[in-house]
């Protein structure tokens, strides 16, 4: 009973550590070459023309409000996740193309499976309350599978904005 497989109990210390050093290098293996999901939001500044919102990015106007999301996998495997975007002191639009997950009135779910070096960008329309003086938009990744990787170290962006009476518009705030 001493004896397993012909080993001694050295050996067989020596055989348990070299599985244990394989099974933690393969996964390390698949961690390295797992999906590598690069995300954010545009920065844009957001005007108030008459009754009328306009979203400024890189100072080219565009009709309403809206932020877009930028997604791509630069690993070397599929990567399935979500983005979520939540809102505070704004509210998801109705004119935001679908498919999409309204998790509440402020909270959208964008679901994306991503080939190696696939990216996609998403425009996700908001409204803002009268008498808001400030607003901001949190992006956070959802892995859907293991081994996927993010280039934000806390696995989310908030860009705060404020209204800047003299801009009549809200500009960014922070960014985090």
């Amino acid at each position: 009973m001493g004896r397993f497989w012909g080993l001694n109990k050295n050996q067989k210390i020596l055989l348990v550590g070299v599985l244990i050093g394989l099974v933690a290098l393969s996964s390390a293996g698949l961690w390295f070459f797992g999906a590598d999901i690069r995300y954010a939001r545009g920065i844009a500044v957001y005007e108030k023309e008459g009754d009328q919102w306009i979203t400024r990015y890189n100072d080219e106007p565009f009709n309403g409000a809206f932020t877009t999301v930028h997604c791509v996998n630069m690993g070397l495997w599929e990567g399935a996740f979500s983005l979520v975007l939540t809102f505070t002191n704004a509210k998801v639009s109705p004119e935001t193309p679908q498919p999409y997950q309204q998790v509440s009135g402020t909270v959208v779910k964008l679901s994306y499976t991503l080939q190696k070096d696939e990216e996609q960008d998403t425009v996700v329309y908001f409204t803002i309350g009268e008498n808001v003086t400030s607003f901001s938009i949190k992006l956070e990744l959802e892995p859907a599978q293991l081994f996927i990787r993010s280039i934000n170290n806390d696995g989310q962006t908030v860009i705060d904005y404020i209204w800047s009476p003299q801009d009549n518009a809200f500009i960014p705030n922070t960014i985090g």
